[in-house]
């Protein structure tokens, strides 16, 4: 799914701690723009995809931190990863990093800064659609749910449509045309499920469903990660 290029920064770091034990921050940007004319900050902060906002890039236990992946990819109407979201406000950080890198100067992979800005303008809708549309079902907050069906789903099914085209745009710049298949096909059941979540909103709203099964089920807690420590599960004698 990553441009391959996206990785530099972590490529960069790992190569001079073959070379110096402990690089400071002015050593490795130095270093960073010399072997890529670029601005090793841009490159940093595409990590800001993961990181809960306001929160240490250091984690107590790395696996908990937030991973915006499965936040992207997830059902609009099932919410698997809803619960967290709760108290972190991430559409508010994902619109501030859209921003950001919409704005970002112009150098040799303008390109990964617009297509970043892309992401984080799709992942700013998600989360605003995550973070209200269950509560205020729950709560029969018809005002909430109304503005959702004008104008957070339509917005976020225009977005997802944008990240679709840019992720293809940047894919052929850099890959041979064969694989991006898999990821037409992921896109196109996205935006399809965008496209359900407004249609059965719309019936809900006007008394031709009495229920959505989809918002009645209770947001349970599941892992970000797609594998489990074995240290962390419990055995049952």
């Amino acid at each position: 799914e990553c441009d391959l290029f996206s990785n530099l920064y972590a490529l960069s770091y790992m190569a001079e701690l073959c070379y110096r034990k402990e690089p400071d921050e002015a050593w490795l940007d130095g270093r960073f723009t010399a072997t890529t004319g670029a601005d090793r900050a841009l490159f940093r902060g595409l990590g800001a995809y993961h990181n809960k906002p306001g929160g240490a890039d250091a984690y107590p236990v790395y696996g908990k931190r937030f991973l915006g992946k499965p936040i992207f990819w997830q059902d609009v109407l099932e919410g698997l990863y809803d619960s967290h979201l709760i108290g972190k406000d991430m559409s508010a950080h994902y619109a501030a990093l859209a921003a950001h890198y919409e704005n970002a100067p112009e150098d040799r992979y303008t390109y990964l800064y617009r297509y970043a800005a892309c992401v984080f303008s799709y992942m700013a809708a998600k989360c605003r659609v995550a973070e209200r549309l269950h509560p205020a079902y729950r709560a029969n907050d018809t005002d909430t749910l109304r503005a959702l069906y004008k104008t957070d789903l339509p917005t976020l099914l225009e977005r997802a449509r944008a990240v679709h085209g840019a992720h293809k745009a940047v894919w052929h710049k850099t890959n041979k045309a064969v694989g991006f298949g898999v990821l037409d096909r992921r896109y196109a059941g996205n935006t399809a499920r965008i496209e359900t979540a407004i249609e059965r909103l719309d019936d809900y709203l006007e008394g031709r469903l009495p229920a959505l099964p989809e918002l009645e089920e209770e947001r349970l807690s599941k892992s970000l990660h797609g594998f489990v420590d074995f240290r962390n599960i419990v055995q049952q004698p």
